[in-house]
């Protein structure tokens, strides 16, 4: 840059001012109507288009958040529809026997409710819904049992191909009245899954377990 704010072009060996370039920038500009054009066409562009809307998610809105929501309707309900085509099935299927054992010594008892099971010799036979407890699932409560649980929640999240089964899963089977164990050598615990509704035969032992 030469004195006087002028600009040395070095390939021309010539000197251009900085007035000259500014009126020369200026003109060119003000001919060419492609610049203008463009800028208007600019300027449409940042128009933007609002329009009204009435907002219908309202109603999808946590208003507050609580921890009471319970699931046990859903399964009373599923359990309610469920028994009396159960029973025909496994009436079908195994018979039944008369509530004092005298009559169908080797077909099963009808029980209504679990907590109707008596222990003893006599096979049962009582409708529930299954649930699956498995020990390697990851439980809420256990995670914020104490402070050193908390480390573990830090942790990053297993991947999908975690395997949360276990050969302790144990079958619960359970109604409004109450839940018994299923117990047996043969029984399938990794068939089951949590939910499922089924009638189970089966000897009552201790109050607290179902032989199957």
């Amino acid at each position: 840059m030469a004195g006087g704010g002028d600009f040395v072009d070095m390939s021309t060996s010539s000197v251009i001012t900085s007035d000259a370039m500014l009126d020369s920038i200026l003109q060119n500009g003000e001919e060419d109507p492609g610049n203008q054009d463009g800028r208007e066409r600019s300027e449409e562009k940042l128009q933007r288009v609002t329009l009204s809307y009435t907002p219908t998610y309202q109603r999808f809105r946590a208003k507050a958040r609580t921890f009471t929501q319970q699931y046990s309707h859903m399964y009373t309900n599923r359990l309610r529809l469920m028994r009396p085509m159960l029973e025909a099935a496994a009436t079908a299927k195994w018979g039944t026997g008369a509530p004092d054992g005298k009559e169908g010594e080797d077909a099963p008892t009808l029980c209504q409710k679990i907590i109707d099971l008596v222990d003893g010799a006599r096979t049962s036979m009582v409708i529930g819904t299954i649930f699956k407890d498995m020990p390697l699932r990851p439980s809420l409560l256990d995670e914020y049992r104490d402070e050193a649980a908390l480390q573990g929640a830090l942790q990053p999240a297993p991947g999908p191909d975690t395997n949360y089964t276990s050969s302790e899963d144990t079958l619960v089977l359970e109604d409004e009245s109450g839940r018994v164990t299923l117990s047996g050598e043969a029984l399938p615990v990794g068939d089951f899954v949590t939910g499922l509704v089924v009638a189970a035969k089966g000897r009552a032992v201790g109050g607290r377990s179902l032989n199957t």
